[in-house]
């Protein structure tokens, strides 16, 4: 943790603020501050396997994907987009995102998820999430 300071410190110019942007920026949270006003979150990986731990017990079976979303914003207060509320939540803090954009992007967010072991489709159109059997290390 003095290393921690030592560094914050040494980087007066950008303070605390600066500091977790990059350290946001760098762990694939965030993307550099652009003219864009639509910012968005895309963690990498490594990332995303580190919040599925954070957010479901090791050794705890798979939860649903509705659920998961709930655990991520009352943990994290991350906001995906596939809860009912989560137009309205968004509206109330100033970002009015379109139903139809909030659903394609937990579609996508569920994806990048399966790509990377960490959700499976079932058939009966429920997913799940969590450390299955063919995540990888």
């Amino acid at each position: 943790s003095e290393e921690l300071l030592r560094e914050i410190e040494g980087n007066q110019r950008r303070g605390l603020d600066g500091y977790l942007r990059m350290l946001g920026i760098r762990s694939g949270f965030l993307y550099p501050v652009q003219k864009n006003p639509n910012k968005r979150l895309n963690p990498s990986d490594r990332t995303l396997e580190v919040l599925v731990m954070a957010t479901i017990d090791v050794g705890a079976p798979p939860v649903e994907y509705r659920d998961f979303l709930e655990h991520l914003s009352e943990r994290w207060s991350i906001v995906v987009g596939g809860r009912p509320g989560d137009a309205e939540l968004l509206a109330g803090g100033g970002a009015n995102v379109p139903g139809r954009a909030l659903r394609d992007n937990s579609e996508r967010f569920l994806d990048r998820l399966e790509s990377l072991g960490l959700a499976r489709r079932l058939a009966d159109s429920v997913a799940v999430v969590g450390l299955l059997e063919t995540a990888h290390a």
